[in-house]
């Protein structure tokens, strides 16, 4: 058991609060952080992310826009297409490689509002340059969905 607090302290503070700074301290050791008992955290899974501060998201380029071309992208090590989206007059066209086979098709895919993160740092797969991150949720096998506005918003417009 380890030691935190003196006599002095141990006779000034309450028992309650006494168990809660040893609990806290516990805490702290086990999950590697801070941890407040007195701070009612959203942070219940060890395994999520740590929290950001507003300034850091508004960081974050997350841009609506339409797609306007498909192509099949078999150099991909997974399932894959090239998906060239239009995200307004102030971004234009970027390109990207996105696995979302399962659920589209490049039919389905062309002409459809999209959300995408246009301010990453461009990546090259499999020999092409993705300029973006084409945003979605898995499903329960693990398969992208994307996500769009509902309704419909201009090409270019910031998640806010």
């Amino acid at each position: 058991m380890i030691r935190f607090f003196s006599k002095v302290v141990i006779r000034v503070l309450p028992q309650y609060q006494i168990i809660k700074l040893k609990l806290n301290a516990a805490l702290a050791n086990t999950f590697g952080q801070n941890y407040n008992l007195t701070h009612k955290s959203t942070r219940k899974d060890p395994h999520m992310h740590p929290t950001i501060s507003f300034e850091d998201f508004e960081k974050v380029e997350l841009r609506s826009g339409t797609v306007v071309k498909v192509e099949p992208f078999p150099r991909a090590k997974k399932a894959a297409y090239k998906v060239y989206v239009d995200f307004g007059a102030e971004i234009g066209i970027k390109q990207t490689s996105a696995q979302v086979t399962a659920h589209y098709t490049e039919e389905s895919l062309t002409g459809r509002s999209v959300v995408g993160c246009v301010n990453l740092a461009p990546r090259n797969i499999a020999g092409f340059m993705s300029e973006f991150l084409l945003v979605g949720f898995a499903d329960a096998e693990d398969k992208i969905c994307l996500i769009k506005a509902d309704p419909v918003v201009p090409n270019g417009q910031k998640l806010c």
